[in-house]
């Protein structure tokens, strides 16, 4: 039910769309994990060359950023990162890119919408817009990001063009969100403040030190915008800090950082390939482990299919089933139901309709 929550409208189509195509969820979850990653390798590849003029060079830089960015996480304790890759090694990991399009499908819509801020770029208005209309039904973290660092680009006439398109193309999602904002629960869902930690401060700080131009000042002056914001308002719904810094600021400033290394770094062609070579290495290693030692946390068992099935045979489509959030998440891909979610902005069912 794609429809039923238009702040996701754009991820949750694609994957409908390829299991429509594909015949199940489950294949449209295997299309997905071959075909969005590599497109988001793409489009960095693209945002890198605006710095790297080697090719080798930003496939280099583009494995590195996919592969590393989340340890800054942990910045600066690079102990704590060092023990990560030795326990990974033996463990493995799970990488972000696969089986959820955040950030499979909408970290890459963000890099566009990082292209066409690039000043030396020849944009049209109209695309920058609909790049903001695609994030706003994709993801609340990129559209907010997006917006704040385009309104620190400048507030100009064309700044007006692009936000008169996107406030009309986007009432739909406005109207969803009046709607939620009535539940009696809406306030509080995991509605609990958490200040910027020091990691991020830090991360923050090294983005504006590494920051030498108006491009990447502005982003780190929008991202900061954004922290004292929910810092003022006290803003905690699905910790939103924590948020931004996970799907924004971090890869941002992975980029900024593998950049600014990059450009300093002369080496020959066969030892950026080596470098690729060995950073795909890398994380099939932990990609295999990961699936190799928890294989069994990804099966159904069959008495679990087998009642997914009879619901599906037996019950009105689009009834509420109360059942368990783990099959909470399972019931509408295996049958023609809806769960009922303690969180009624998470259900079609309202917690007064079981009182």
């Amino acid at each position: 039910q794609p429809l039923a929550d238009p702040g996701e409208l754009v991820g949750s189509s694609l994957i409908a769309l390829l299991a429509k195509l594909s015949g199940s969820t489950v294949n449209a979850f295997i299309l997905a994990d071959l075909i969005f990653p590599p497109l988001v390798f793409l489009i960095l590849f693209r945002l890198i060359k605006l710095w790297l003029k080697s090719d080798i060079q930003a496939v280099a830089g583009g494995l590195a950023i996919l592969v590393g960015y989340h340890y800054l996480t942990y910045f600066p304790y690079l102990p704590a990162v060092l023990k990560l890759f030795l326990s990974y090694w033996q463990k493995g990991d799970y990488w972000q890119f696969i089986r959820s399009f955040h950030p499979q499908i909408s970290l890459g819509l963000f890099l566009l919408f990082a292209i066409r801020l690039w000043p030396k770029a020849k944009t049209k208005w109209h695309l920058t817009s609909i790049l903001l209309i695609f994030l706003t039904y994709t993801h609340f973290f990129y559209w907010t990001a997006a917006l704040s660092w385009l309104v620190w680009m400048g507030i100009n006439r064309r700044l007006v063009k692009i936000l008169t398109v996107w406030i009309v193309a986007t009432i739909p999602y406005w109207w969803q969100v009046g709607n939620l904002s009535q539940a009696t629960d809406f306030w509080q869902r995991n509605y609990f403040y958490q200040p910027p930690t020091l990691n991020q401060w830090l991360v923050l700080l090294l983005g504006m030190l590494l920051s030498t131009s108006k491009f990447w000042r502005r982003f780190y002056a929008a991202a900061f915008t954004l922290v004292i914001a929910a810092m003022l308002l006290r803003f905690g719904a699905d910790d939103p800090i924590g948020h931004w810094f996970l799907r924004v600021v971090n890869p941002m400033t992975a980029i900024l950082l593998v950049v600014t290394i990059f450009k300093k770094i002369r080496l020959p062609k066969a030892l950026w390939l080596g470098l690729s070579l060995l950073l795909l290495t890398f994380q099939w290693r932990l990609h295999s482990q990961y699936f190799k030692n928890n294989a069994a946390a990804f099966m159904i068992e069959p008495e679990r299919l087998e009642a997914f099935s009879w619901l599906k045979d037996n019950t009105p489509k689009n009834s509420i089933v109360a059942a368990s959030m783990k099959d909470s998440l399972y019931l509408p891909a295996y049958t023609n139901n809806q769960p009922y979610l303690k969180l009624s902005q998470l259900s079609w069912a309202d917690d007064q309709e079981l009182r």
